[in-house]
């Protein structure tokens, strides 16, 4: 394992929250989740600090349907405490009020507000209780156009970043990773104004902008894997409905996403895909590499100079790992091509379902129909019908009975019992086996024996289809049987195969393309049965070797 890998693993470890985890395997785990549900809906309504009285009316009408038992105000003051204890809670802010009455010196109203790590870890649960949902949703075409839109913006500031950044001189692509690139960039930044407010302003500008390429960067990988996920989970029900028991009430889920899938879907998402393949190729080029390096190098700086961003840090990944990651997801065989393949596979495999199911209604209903014929007739029959009926449905709905005995006794004479099993083993001798002989003749012979079998068939086709003729189709032949049917074969395949080499050594040619007889056929018949061949043209060709 990589060094930088193991630090990564270390920190993925030392981050985990394990006293936010408590809440879920607690013993009031409901009362719980339903708090930290309140709080969440709340945070969605951009609400993110609830009054303490507010909330406890709320959770006395909620708690009760879903946590067994009495609860009033001390339950709900001991569960904020725990929840706050575990750190699922900030800890409770007091408003600041101004003291207007004597009243007021006791009255206290306390804000609650919903950790961060705690509300993506309710996010997490509600997104796994709509795993379902989520695998028949539509937004993969919009999550890739959202990544292409994000990615592209990153091209253009990237561009515009690129200007102010200073490459050095004696530094190449890879010379780029020192600890204070991040205070190089900073001095590389062009200063016209002399004035310090000046240089205020574009040290500022330029880490907006560095800030925004790294969150559009974050925000293109966020939507990419968002679009990933969405096709497996379109893939994942399509499987499961191929695969499992037919359910008339699901297929029409599965058929209208089907629709918007080849209808919608794949057209757009496979023009996005090159889009962001394109964009994410220029961004790792040597133009912007240095470029993205700085904005890297400016985020991390940013991230330690600002207290308010360091709890966020995880939610800043490299713009230079990202379009790493993103250029061969997204090139040609690559792991969103295999996606949709899978999709596609998965999307047969329905359709073939489907036309299984079609098929046995077919069949099932041709049944019934039969059924209903024979019935009808049955009901139409006479008297003196109804005994050959009743013994034709007795035996219809009779039980097969297989004899397996095959002997002739009966319960007063008994048959013999079988003799034994007698089982014959044969012990053959081992033959003696000898070396194959080595061959004998030249390579010489060989080929002359080949030119010879060529001048026979030379020969053949003089005799039997040219027939003194410069030119004949195969109509006109005069073939005496199979054999000469077989000899006629043998001689096509040796003008066609080999590459054309035999042709030297052949006195016919059998044009193929200037041939104007392609439609006909020609057909023989013999003894021993029939010959059909395409109606070839002949010719003598003088030329050949001898």
């Amino acid at each position: 394992m990589a060094g930088n890998d193991f630090q990564d693993l270390q920190a993925i470890i030392g981050a985990i929250p394990g006293d936010r985890f408590r809440f879920l395997s607690a013993e009031r785990r409901r009362a719980y989740a339903a708090i930290l549900w309140l709080l969440l809906q709340h945070r969605r309504a951009h609400r993110i600090e609830v009054y303490y009285d507010d909330l406890m009316v709320e959770s006395l009408d909620v708690v009760p349907g879903v946590e067994p038992g009495d609860y009033d105000a001390d339950t709900f003051r001991a569960d904020i405490a725990q929840l706050e204890d575990w750190g699922n809670l900030a800890p409770r802010r007091l408003e600041p009020r101004r003291i207007e009455t004597l009243a007021d010196r006791h009255l206290r109203k306390f804000l609650c507000r919903l950790d961060d790590e705690t509300a993506a870890i309710l996010d997490f649960l509600e997104g796994r209780s709509r795993l379902d949902a989520a695998a028949l949703s539509g937004h993969g075409s919009h999550f890739l156009r959202d990544a292409a839109d994000r990615l592209n913006e990153a091209l253009r500031l990237a561009s515009m970043l690129r200007k102010k950044v200073a490459t050095p001189p004696d530094s190449g692509e890879e010379a780029a990773e020192d600890a204070d690139s991040a205070d190089f960039a900073m001095d590389g930044i062009d200063r016209e104004g002399p004035e310090d407010a000046d240089r205020a302003v574009a040290d500022h500008e330029f880490r907006e902008k560095c800030l925004r390429v790294a969150y559009l960067c974050a925000e293109a990988d966020r939507k990419v894997d968002d679009a990933a996920r969405e096709l497996s989970a379109f893939d994942a029900a399509l499987v499961a409905f191929a695969v499992s028991p037919f359910r008339l009430e699901a297929l029409a889920g599965v058929v209208e996403r089907l629709e918007r899938y080849v209808e919608d879907y794949i057209a757009e998402a496979t023009e996005r895909a090159r889009k962001l393949h394109r964009t994410a190729k220029k961004l790792l080029g040597r133009g912007f590499t240095q470029t993205l390096r700085t904005t890297r190098d400016t985020v991390d700086r940013h991230l330690r100079e600002d207290p308010f961003a360091a709890p966020s840090a995880g939610s800043w990944p490299d713009p230079l790992s990202v379009c790493e990651r993103l250029v061969p997801f997204f090139a040609p065989g690559g792991q969103y091509d295999l996606l949709l393949e899978r999709v596609h596979a998965a999307a047969r495999d329905v359709v073939k379902r489907l036309h299984a199911h079609i098929a046995g209604v077919r069949a099932r209903n041709i049944r019934i129909e039969t059924l209903r014929d024979r019935s009808r007739e049955m009901a139409r029959i006479g008297e003196e019908e109804v005994a050959a009926a009743n013994r034709w449905v007795n035996a219809l709905f009779a039980s097969a009975h297989l004899v397996t005995d095959l002997r002739t006794g009966t319960p007063d004479d008994r048959a013999p019992l079988p003799r034994p099993t007698r089982r014959y083993r044969v012990v053959r001798g081992g033959r003696a086996g000898a070396y194959l002989s080595s061959k004998a003749g030249k390579p010489g012979q060989v080929r002359a024996l080949h030119r010879g079998r060529l001048h026979e068939l030379g020969r053949f086709v003089e005799e039997r289809i040219l027939r003194g003729e410069a030119a004949a189709p195969l109509s006109a032949a005069d073939l005496e049987g199979i054999g000469d049917a077989r000899t006629l074969m043998s001689a096509v395949k040796a003008h066609h195969l080999r590459a054309g080499r035999d042709r030297w050594y052949l006195s016919y040619r059998i044009p193929r393309d200037k041939n104007p007889r392609n439609g006909e056929r020609a057909r023989f018949a013999f003894e021993e049965g029939e010959f059909d061949a395409p109606d070839l043209l002949f010719r003598r060709d003088d030329g050949g070797k001898s």
